[in-house]
């Protein structure tokens, strides 16, 4: 595993899902398998339905989920993801989560 250039020691960069309102749906790792515009070699607008620039909390708000229905078996799979997340058990800001090459310790920053 390789370290940021940016944030030396840094491993990897995710986001936990609170509000969801600062992480753009396709482009952040907010999933386990990283960024779902990464899984979708032709247009991610076309396949979801959504746009390229929706966020988290267009299709998760409130700990509602509201997916569009899906078009594929891939989009079915991703919706599944999607439905898996665990959300906060209330109302939080979104939150970047850094792994550290060390010993893997997560370092959780609140906010952007």
């Amino acid at each position: 595993m390789r370290s940021s250039h940016l944030f030396p020691g840094c491993t990897a960069i995710r986001y936990q899902v609170g509000n969801g309102t600062y992480i753009g749906f396709s482009s952040f790792p907010w999933l386990d398998n990283g960024p779902i515009a990464n899984r979708f070699q032709s247009g991610i607008r076309m396949k979801t339905g959504l746009p390229m620039q929706s966020m988290v909390s267009d299709v998760i708000s409130e700990g509602r989920r509201s997916l569009p229905a899906a078009r594929d078996y891939d989009v079915a799979r991703l919706w599944k993801e999607v439905a898996d997340v665990e959300l906060p058990p209330r109302i939080v800001p979104d939150r970047v989560v850094w792994t550290l090459n060390a010993d893997g310790f997560p370092l959780s920053l609140h906010g952007f």
